[in-house]
């Protein structure tokens, strides 16, 4: 049994370093072509919030849905570029003094630390046209990318991630339901875009599963991320799932969720064309983030 789980440890973070190797080679290049025509320090700033050591989680993601929907994931990279870009952009601008005033993020200076509040809202500004940018390009050389790029769009904005930043500041009180649609906007939004573009880009039957296991996902992420910070008192302050309800309950809701998206792994596996074996093994590497 132990050497089975160590062969699987071997091959997930195989899959993920090669999934990372391929986004790692494609993001510079929308930088590189910004040089001698962008101001150098913006530039900089952006490079260093997209360089922060973060660990592409949402375009790792969508290149295993890639592998799933059975499409290529070359024809998927620049939409996960994309995606990457306008993450970085929200993590710019939650630092800042004005939203959770964080003067450190995965052990730095945050950017507005580093090059000033207004150098860093600019950099964030510019990552997110940036990414609408590339999602554009994409569209113009690939048009039945459109409807893909649109649903990236949607969860960056007011109906997604945006809209979930705002009710976290505007619901003082939250009960359970807003505090899991808060969740699920402000985070679940923009993983279950990175996990139903390569499906809507294929035009797939199985798209209202995907969206659902993409919603799963993106809610079990944010719930982990909440209780690791429990753990760790990091949490002062701040309304979530663990500071309200407790850590058993949170790990009751993670369970039932990874119970979701175990479910439609289960049929997806009997009805799909695709190599969902990356797909499932990362969303399960991602829950288990608490051992």
């Amino acid at each position: 049994m132990r050497q089975s789980v160590l062969n699987w440890n071997w091959m997930m973070k195989n899959s993920v370093s090669l999934a990372l190797q391929e986004i790692e080679e494609a993001l510079p290049v929308y930088f590189q072509a910004l040089e001698g025509n962008t101001d150098p320090v913006l530039l900089d700033a952006m490079k260093y919030a997209v360089n922060g050591g973060g660990k592409r989680v949402r375009p790792v993601l969508m290149l295993f849905a890639a592998d799933a929907a059975d499409i290529p994931r070359k024809r998927i990279l620049p939409l996960a570029c994309a995606l990457e870009c306008i993450h970085n952009y929200s993590l710019i601008h939650d630092d800042l003094p004005c939203m959770d005033n964080d003067d450190l993020r995965r052990g730095r200076p945050t950017v507005h630390k580093v090059y000033g509040e207004a150098i860093a809202m600019l950099a964030g500004d510019a990552l997110l046209n940036l990414g609408h940018e590339i999602l554009l390009e994409a569209c113009i050389k690939d048009s039945a990318l459109v409807p893909a790029a649109y649903a990236i769009s949607r969860a960056a904005g007011v109906r997604g991630m945006v809209g979930g930043q705002s009710a976290e500041f505007t619901i003082r009180n939250p009960d359970k339901k807003e505090l899991i649609h808060i969740d699920t906007l402000k985070t679940g939004a923009l993983i279950q875009a990175a996990v139903t573009v390569p499906y809507i880009a294929a035009n797939s039957p199985y798209l209202h599963d995907i969206e659902r296991l993409g919603l799963a996902i993106g809610f079990v992420f944010q719930l982990v991320d909440d209780l690791l910070d429990f753990r760790a008192g990091g949490d002062k302050g701040k309304t979530t799932f663990p500071s309200l309800y407790g850590e058993e309950d949170t790990l009751e809701e993670i369970a039932k969720q990874n119970r979701i998206c175990q479910s439609i792994f289960d049929k997806l596996s009997t009805a799909s064309a695709g190599r969902l074996e990356n797909l499932r093994e990362y969303t399960e590497t991602l829950s288990h983030r608490l051992i």
